[in-house]
């Protein structure tokens, strides 16, 4: 029921999706190819169940259910069962899978009755199977609302293990503490493409994960300060990501690819400066017409790689 009001407050209990604009919200007219699904948004529109927008932000998210991903160097139509497993064991931080196995094994072996940590532990698997079953292998960002459930069930066991009063156990907490900070200072600032010590770390990233867990534009200011340093004034991009490069002031050539800023026309190449960046995840080929149009440089050293999602290459063509 809380939920329920919630997303009603989150629109202002308003049904339209556009203020005094009934009928106009566009997406209202797309089909959907469940029959179940098309039944259910009729009846939600009709009786107004919930705000259009939401009703069709889901509908929108469940037609893009299946799209295509890729992981540990294969891409796939409709993606991997194993993305969001292999997703969670590269991204998060070995310190905090270890407190994650301790504290499943406190649970089963020192208070297999505890209600209270089960009430925890049951939306995290939940949510985290649906993830699984869903295939929408986008990015990490998926399954963050599993993360809040865990570091509460983590706490408690923390909190247990240290009134236990155990000399070796505290130090063993402190060593995990130390090692969690300084595994987070040691990537800082390039957060979004950290990976852990079990998969080689954020260097190795880029054979596991694309997209929104490794490369999603956020080294765009760190392009252009290499530029200017290098006095590189106009460089070849296949640029990835959501931001406006140009916001950044950076002068390129946008080659196939570049989705987001396609519409600008296109000058000419023979006069760039012999620089190519790629992002990581044109360079895997994920949501290319071509996967391997840029292949030829996966396994050539980058004059640069900035950010672990940028890879600049000095070319003669």
């Amino acid at each position: 029921m809380f939920s329920y009001v919630a997303i009603w407050a989150a629109y202002q209990f308003r049904f339209d999706a556009v203020l005094y604009q009934r009928g106009q919200f566009f997406i209202a007219n797309r089909g959907v190819e469940s029959p179940w699904s098309e039944s259910l948004i009729a009846l939600c529109r009709t009786h107004f169940v919930l705000p259009k927008a939401w009703i069709f932000g889901v509908e929108d998210a469940y037609r893009d259910m299946q799209r295509t991903a890729y992981l540990n160097g294969e891409i796939s139509k409709t993606g991997f069962w194993m993305y969001f497993p292999v997703a969670f064991i590269a991204k998060t931080p070995v310190p905090t899978l270890l407190l994650i196995v301790i504290t499943v094994g406190h649970m089963i072996f020192v208070r297999p009755k505890q209600s209270g940590a089960l009430i925890l532990l049951a939306p995290a698997i939940i949510f985290f199977l649906l993830a699984v079953w869903s295939k929408l292998n986008v990015g990490l960002r998926h399954i963050i609302p599993v993360y809040p459930f865990l570091f509460v069930l983590i706490g408690g066991t923390i909190g247990t293990i240290w009134k236990s009063g155990l000399r070796p156990a505290r130090l063993s907490l402190i060593f995990v503490g130390f090692w969690l900070i300084s595994s987070t200072l040691w990537v800082y600032p390039n957060y979004l493409a950290y990976f852990n010590e079990i998969v080689g770390g954020a260097p190795r990233g880029h054979k596991i994960l694309v997209d929104s867990s490794l490369d999603w534009g956020q080294d765009l200011k760190e392009l252009k300060k290499w530029m200017t340093q290098n006095r590189v004034k106009k460089i070849q991009f296949a640029y990835f990501g959501t931001a406006d490069p140009a916001y950044y002031k950076i002068d390129a050539v946008y080659l196939p690819g570049s989705v987001f800023v396609s519409d600008r026309p296109l000058t000419d190449v023979a006069a760039t400066p012999p620089y190519l960046a790629i992002s990581e995840t044109h360079l895997a080929g994920l949501y290319l017409d071509h996967p391997d149009r840029y292949a030829k440089f996966r396994d050539q050293i980058p004059l640069a790689i900035i950010g672990n999602s940028i890879r600049i290459y000095q070319i003669n063509e």
